[in-house]
């Protein structure tokens, strides 16, 4: 067994079992040069078999599960607890976005028997019509995240955060396992959202050997989404800034897609507003022509580096701390994200 297995002369007579134990937070690698036996076969399959178990999942703690797998899970009464619980005022601007995630998500979350009645009033034959899965659509740094964590605020549930491209693997199939073991956490929590960021990552490199496996999670990730949409009060959010490179499989199971635009000189008024709250309204504008196409990030990022350079002025002076001028902010402005 001190041959190196990888080696392209013995891909053919080595033969690899690998799988993962969501109870004991292990994974299984089984493997031998040559045939297995029947008796290894079936020793391996009980072996499967009783880690797949009921008793193994069902009893398993789903933060310890999730975390194994570099997954977070964000809290909201221990947000407001700590003080960091966040609403629709914490992102300026943005009130279509807004409106949208408050009637597509929130509410039907908040007062699903509300929508149970309605079909019964409107339908022929009532139906579920309460959100299974929602995307949102924008550029990087826009407030997807954000606007995520609020959704899970305002409606008390805990927001399982997946970055999709931190749980593909290097290794064949495990991609899809990870993301199956995603699923079957969040399953254990009684309600919850599942956020599954740069869900681009699966628009996949199409050379060869890489179709396959970004073709193997996609089929996992399907038949998850259509299972989890089934638990009540629990909803699948996904935030992608390549809606086009989406298969249309995937795409065809988010009931809406919310776009997210840059802000308009509006927007971007209110956002400095935000982090330089010592400037006239006059001011802030100004300073906001000179933003145009920026997102809420890079803003907030060009307010960080006035403050610095600002900083590093007042320490060579021996100054006292006072605020950054306007002149500063409008100076460089014109050079943000240069």
């Amino acid at each position: 067994m001190n041959e190196n297995l990888f080696e392209t002369k013995n891909l053919l007579d080595t033969v690899r079992f690998r799988f993962y134990s969501g109870r004991t937070k292990n994974r299984v690698e089984i493997t031998k040069k040559g045939d297995f036996t029947r008796e290894e076969l079936f020793a391996i399959l009980t072996l499967f078999q009783f880690l797949k178990s009921e008793k193994g999942i069902e009893t398993a703690n789903p933060q310890e599960l999730l975390a194994s797998l570099g997954v977070e899970v964000f809290y909201p009464f221990d947000a407001e607890k700590n003080g960091k619980s966040i609403t629709f005022d914490q992102i300026a601007g943005y009130e279509g976005v807004k409106q949208q995630i408050l009637e597509s998500v929130i509410l039907p979350l908040k007062n699903p028997d509300m929508l149970s009645e309605l079909s019964k009033l409107t339908r022929k034959f009532p139906s579920d019509t309460r959100p299974r899965a929602v995307l949102f659509e924008g550029d990087p740094g826009v407030g997807k995240t954000t606007m995520a964590r609020i959704v899970s605020c305002m409606t008390g549930l805990p927001l399982i955060y997946v970055p999709v491209e931190s749980i593909m693997s290097k290794y064949y199939g495990e991609s899809a396992q990870n993301m199956a073991y995603v699923f079957e956490a969040a399953a254990l929590f009684p309600a919850c959202l599942i956020f599954l960021d740069e869900i681009d990552s699966l628009a996949g490199n199409r050379e060869e050997g890489i179709f396959e496996a970004t073709r193997k999670i996609l089929s996992v990730l399907l038949r998850k989404i259509d299972g989890f949409s089934s638990q009540r009060n629990s909803v699948t959010i996904g935030a992608t800034n390549r809606k086009q490179d989406l298969d249309h499989a995937l795409l065809s199971r988010f009931d809406r897609t919310i776009y997210f635009p840059l802000p308009d000189l509006e927007e971007r008024t209110k956002i400095l507003e935000t982090y330089a709250l010592h400037l006239s309204e006059t001011e802030r504008m100004k300073i906001a022509e000179g933003l145009n196409g920026h997102s809420g990030r890079t803003i907030r990022d060009f307010c960080d580096l006035v403050e610095r350079k600002w900083a590093s002025y007042l320490i060579e002076k021996g100054l006292k701390p006072i605020p950054p001028p306007y002149e500063l902010y409008l100076e460089n402005s014109s050079n943000c994200g240069k």
